[in-house]
């Protein structure tokens, strides 16, 4: 999804339910760079090789979709669970909130210590105004179905393009740009400022009464940032 925003857009899926799990996020831009992370990552639930979100957040489980499209609000959606399968939540939420036609499919295999082996997705979207074969998304949705899950053929070694090929076989397509996915957190010091910023005047007061200074964990790369009793200080002159 991050791949289709403009430069300096981002979006974010959280994952909520009743679940000792707690809640998933995952961010991504279009650059490729991607963070997550898992609220309570030592709950014990049953993956049985894969996973299941309704296992994971029980029935009532539900997608929040957020985009921050640089506009003075962000865009936020929520679906329930239509399935345990991300994919086929993806494919709902894709089809009825933002009414593309769209067809996903995500896997994820791990092994007895719950470690995960490999995981990938893959998502086909109609392009608005382009123009196509009729019945061509509905074959390669076909096609796609009736191929092995997506995480068995990245455990067996192939590649995007290994699949791609499989999927297409005689159709003509072609790679426009390859972006590799990397690890990105934009956490830092100002952040952590701004984030103690909108807690409001009183809540600073009570910390420099009582601590004196404020640790900000990240929930995303686990570094810490101290913002001292200096730093706080100035922060109030802000509500002046």
């Amino acid at each position: 999804l991050g791949m289709l925003l403009k430069l300096g857009q981002r979006v974010a899926i959280k994952f909520e339910g009743a679940s000792p799990v707690g809640k998933i996020i995952v961010e991504s831009d279009n650059d490729g760079k991607v963070r997550g992370y898992v609220a309570n990552p030592k709950a014990d639930v049953a993956t049985e090789g894969t996973i299941d979100l309704k296992a994971f957040f029980g029935e009532k489980g539900y997608m929040r979709v957020v985009k921050d499209l640089r506009l003075p609000k962000l865009y936020e959606s929520v679906v329930p669970f239509v399935a345990g399968d991300m994919g086929q939540n993806l494919t709902h939420y894709l089809r009825q909130s933002e009414q593309i036609g769209s067809f996903a499919t995500i896997g994820v295999k791990v092994d007895d210590e719950n470690k995960v082996l490999t995981a990938g997705g893959l998502l086909l979207q109609i392009i608005p105004g382009a123009k196509y074969k009729e019945g061509a998304m509905e074959m390669l949705e076909a096609r796609l179905q009736e191929m092995p899950p997506i995480e068995d053929m990245l455990l067996e070694g192939k590649t995007a393009e290994d699949i791609l090929a499989e999927l297409f076989q005689e159709d003509y397509y072609k790679i426009l740009a390859v972006r590799p996915l990397v690890f990105d957190c934009p956490c830092s010091l100002e952040r952590s400022k701004q984030a103690i910023l909108a807690l409001g005047r009183d809540e600073i007061m009570n910390i420099l009464a009582t601590e004196g200074k404020a640790e900000v964990d990240c929930h995303f790369c686990h570094k810490q940032f101290v913002v001292d009793q200096d730093a706080l200080e100035e922060l109030l002159f802000t509500f002046i």
